[in-house]
């Protein structure tokens, strides 16, 4: 393996479905969940999301605005959209364990040995002087004007939308945020 590059890890646990490739697209996922969730309620809506399926990254936007007002017409509708959407992600995402691959459907029901449980767990590192918000990047740690710079590349590329970039941008120029000692945290 070369130096500073980690290796790949297996997949385990919930995960988006291989294509053809082994690649697992998020976007492909995403819109035709979006078009299973109307499908029954508005068949013209699923049709439109299918034909702007390969434009997704730019075309979402409109779709969840879409969705929303289409399930907020009434009671049945939200039901039926999100019933829809939840069973379609219920059989295509995959459950992995072992190496051996599964709907999330069946995974759900198969697996229930394993509990959930609660605790504290309270550091006692001591703080940094000063805190620093870096982001992994291409085997590299992003911090100061770099990560700035990557971020505008970002949004100009469209990798991440604009208010993620302005988000992003505030917290890097915004190191007192960064001290959580303060906040509890649930998982």
């Amino acid at each position: 393996m070369a130096k500073g590059k980690r290796e790949a890890r297996p997949p385990e646990g919930v995960e988006f479905p291989a294509d053809d490739t082994g690649r697992r697209s998020t976007l492909s996922l995403n819109s035709a969940a979006f078009q299973a969730s109307v499908a029954k309620v508005d068949s013209g809506m699923a049709s439109q999301i299918g034909q702007d399926a390969p434009k997704w990254r730019k075309k979402y936007s409109k779709y969840v605005v879409e969705n929303v007002k289409l399930s907020s017409r009434s009671p049945d509708n939200a039901l039926a959209i999100a019933n829809a959407g939840l069973d379609y992600l219920h059989d295509n995402m995959v459950f992995i364990r072992n190496e051996r691959s599964m709907p999330l459907r069946m995974a759900m029901h198969e697996f229930k040995s394993d509990s959930f449980a609660t605790g504290t767990i309270k550091g006692g590192a001591r703080l940094p002087k000063t805190h620093n918000y870096e982001v992994p990047y291409k085997n590299k740690m992003l911090s100061g004007d770099d990560l700035l710079v990557q971020i505008d590349r970002w949004v100009h590329q469209g990798v991440i939308e604009v208010s993620c970039g302005h988000a992003l941008n505030e917290v890097a120029r915004s190191s007192e945020w960064l001290d959580l000692s303060r906040l509890p945290f649930v998982m």
